[in-house]
């Protein structure tokens, strides 16, 4: 295998304890080296990402082999496939700006938000919403780090406070 082979290992089911850290123990115990990571709790599941630069004496198949067999992932599903981009973020992917929006779930605001920032010619870096249930009902927080010119941030900003205003959630902002 060739120097600097790069695959995506991903994992969707469910949640459970030494999920990460079997995953981890393995690929340290492989050599290789961990680029960027993701993890979400979804519901009662879990969505993993890693791009994992491979070390020369091993193969996607033989690695595939060691994940699967791991009793965290054996409910899951679990994918080690060739990953054939570049792993160094551009200035373009350099997180900007954060926003967190808050309030009462509201049908469309996802959908709002998202158009508002491909408005501003943003880029999405993270994202992640959540729902909880309260005695008052449910509340809704949705989380935005996003690449922005500077030239188009004030607009921007005012875009998404216009859309905070209108869904009638709460906004917090900071900029990296």
């Amino acid at each position: 295998m060739a120097s600097n082979t790069n695959v995506l290992i991903s994992y969707t089911g469910p949640d459970r304890a030494g999920l990460i850290s079997s995953i981890t123990a393995v690929l340290y115990d492989k050599g290789g080296s961990l680029h960027d990571i993701t993890f979400a709790a979804l519901g009662q599941g879990a969505e993993l990402a890693f791009i994992y630069e491979m070390p020369d004496d091993l193969s996607v198949d033989q690695l595939s082999g060691l994940l699967t067999a791991l009793e965290p992932v054996k409910q899951g599903e679990m994918s080690v496939a060739p990953f054939h981009l570049k792993t160094e973020r551009g200035p373009s992917n350099r997180i900007t700006h954060r926003f967190v929006l808050s309030g009462k779930d509201k049908r469309g605001f996802i959908r709002d938000m998202v158009k508002v920032l491909d408005e501003c010619s943003a880029i999405i870096v993270r994202m992640n919403a959540e729902r909880f249930h309260g005695s008052s009902g449910d509340l809704y927080f949705a989380r935005f780090a996003v690449a922005l010119r500077k030239e188009r941030s004030a607009d921007c900003l005012a875009l998404v406070a216009k859309l905070a205003s209108d869904y009638e959630m709460g906004l917090r902002y900071e900029t990296a």
